[in-house]
């Protein structure tokens, strides 16, 4: 499991594509970045829920991670698997 993993990692495009969703989702100004749909949540989470924007940046990271997680997950066991929209009856 562990060598498939690492030779998802190896490929150079999923590795920045990863990359770039990981370091978009670090720093505590993301919200700014996104300011029209992101600053009402913002504000709910500061002053209502009293987060800290360096564990909303945590809780970013964490997000980015399991993003990962799944795609790693969906390109080792999924990625064969066929869905069916419409069974037939």
């Amino acid at each position: 499991m562990f060598k498939k993993l690492y030779r998802f990692f190896q490929n150079r495009d999923i590795f920045l594509v990863l990359l770039y969703i990981f370091l978009m989702h670090l720093p505590p100004s993301y919200v700014i970045i996104y300011k029209s749909k992101g600053s009402a949540m913002f504000y709910f989470y500061t002053n209502l829920l009293k987060f800290t924007p360096a564990f909303l940046s945590i809780l970013r990271a964490l997000n980015s991670v399991s993003m990962v997680g799944g795609i790693a997950l969906y390109y080792i066991y999924f990625k064969n698997v066929i869905l069916y929209m419409n069974r037939p009856n």
